[in-house]
């Protein structure tokens, strides 16, 4: 025949740690960890997001005396011109290459030259070294740049440093007597 059930007895044993649990207590403490765990999370991104940014800055200020050194050496060809002697000619295409291999690496991390000439002011991008008149241009627009600006894919590195149109003076206005 079957066996009775006897319901009155537990199927599984029950730990003495469970039945005097406090499920209240419990569920404070998990929360207690849940809140440590998500400030220490927090706290870690701050931490990450300013070595990011200091990262960032040492490979701008990297880039930007990378292209100082660019600028001397473009300054140095063009200084030396043309030149019949064999020992200045070969320093020219040494100093040459050697600006065409700076360049090519500049440009594998993102870095480009900023156009400015023949267009608008734009200060985002360019400061004033000074003003030349121009009647050719409209005021404002960009004649020769004394230092080229560079950006990368983060932003400027440098600004450019232009020379721009200036209104003509005005002509003085003949009074009528």
């Amino acid at each position: 025949m079957t066996e009775r059930l006897n319901f009155d007895q537990s199927p599984q044993p029950v730990p003495p740690a469970a039945v005097e649990a406090d499920p209240i207590q419990a569920m404070r403490a998990l929360y207690r960890r849940i809140v440590e765990l998500e400030r220490d999370c927090e706290m870690e991104r701050v931490q990450r997001a300013q070595e990011q940014r200091q990262a960032a800055a040492a490979q701008q200020d990297l880039l930007n005396t990378l292209l100082t050194l660019h600028d001397h050496l473009a300054e140095t060809v063009e200084r030396l011109g043309v030149t019949t002697n064999a020992r200045e000619a070969a320093v020219v295409r040494r100093t040459v290459e050697f600006a065409r291999l700076l360049q090519e690496a500049l440009a594998r991390y993102g870095v480009e030259a900023v156009e400015t000439l023949g267009k608008p002011l734009d200060e985002a991008t360019s400061v004033v070294a000074g003003t030349a008149e121009d009647r050719a241009a409209p005021p404002g627009t960009v004649l020769r740049e004394e230092q080229v600006g560079y950006r990368w894919p983060h932003g400027l590195i440098r600004p450019a440093r232009v020379i721009v149109s200036a209104a003509p003076p005005a002509e003085p206005t003949r009074q009528e007597s």
